[in-house]
């Protein structure tokens, strides 16, 4: 398997048939931004080694398995609220870590951008009070951070070179994580994209009906599911179950060659630029 199709499949850990298409954006973007924080300590690990900074290095590995393993594996068992605040204290307590032992000079403290952007994103725009909540995470930490860099002294010295290849680091990840926070937001919520999401759930609609493989059912289903419905009011809609509803999914998505609503909303994308 490619590295392509790996990161696809831990990208897409945690999304399952019975969410929604902004509750499946929302997931793969926590794991796009745990994958996307973790991945430059990896490296991290063997140059503070190099440079016998050895309490530096054995701090990445507890950071790195908050990313990688306890975002992703909370996202797997359905506990996306946990995974979202994981990874919130879990990256604003790293930027502190290594920034007091470092020194301001590191340039860490930008990642706080990214951080705060993921916050306000990460949860939908009727959840103001959550919102608010977690963006105050990143935002008391940079505040405490600032009020001790200033008092204590940092425990390690650097080059100026590796700090500059640190700060350019620090300010790469903040722009992707930022980026795909905003680019999710623009797609899914902003009020601007309604008619165009609409416009392709329409041409979504019209090549789903056209496929002869699905039933009356099915076709029913999927109707539903574009104007935005859960499963659990699609079974009330048509007086099912919720699990029946489940086991009808899975069949159009095997029938389609899809594996989530989130796939289905980029169709639907895909659909309203053509």
């Amino acid at each position: 398997m490619s590295l392509h199709l790996y990161l696809k499949k831990w990208t897409a850990i945690g999304c399952k048939p019975y969410l929604t298409s902004d509750e499946e954006a929302r997931v793969v973007m926590i794991n796009c931004a745990a994958l996307i924080m973790a991945v430059p300590a990896i490296p991290y690990f063997f140059i503070f080694c190099i440079l016998k900074a050895y309490l530096l290095a054995f701090l990445i590995f507890p950071f790195i398995f908050l990313y990688s393993a306890g975002v992703l594996i909370a996202n797997h068992f359905g506990a996306r609220k946990f995974a979202k605040y994981l990874l919130l204290l879990g990256s604003s307590a790293a930027v502190g870590t290594f920034t007091l032992l470092m020194g301001q000079q590191c340039g860490l403290e930008f990642v706080y951008i990214a951080i705060g952007t993921f916050a306000i994103v990460a949860f939908p725009p009727n959840q103001k009070i959550q919102q608010i909540f977690a963006l105050s995470i990143p935002a008391i930490s940079f505040f405490f951070l600032d009020f001790f860099s200033s008092r204590v002294p940092p425990y390690y010295h650097f080059s100026p070179l590796f700090f500059h290849i640190l700060f350019t680091v620090s300010i790469a990840t903040s722009f992707f994580v930022s980026t795909m926070c905003i680019r999710t937001y623009m797609l899914l919520w902003h009020p601007k994209n309604k008619e165009t999401i609409e416009a392709a759930e329409h041409a979504t609609e019209n090549k789903v009906m056209e496929n002869k493989n699905l039933s009356c059912r099915e076709k029913e289903i999927v109707r539903l599911i574009l104007e935005g419905k859960s499963n659990s009011e699609i079974g009330k809609s048509l007086f099912i179950s919720e699990s029946t509803v489940k086991v009808h999914l899975n069949k159009i998505y095997k029938k389609l060659e899809i594996r989530s609503r989130l796939e289905l909303m980029r169709l639907h994308v895909a659909f309203a630029e053509t």
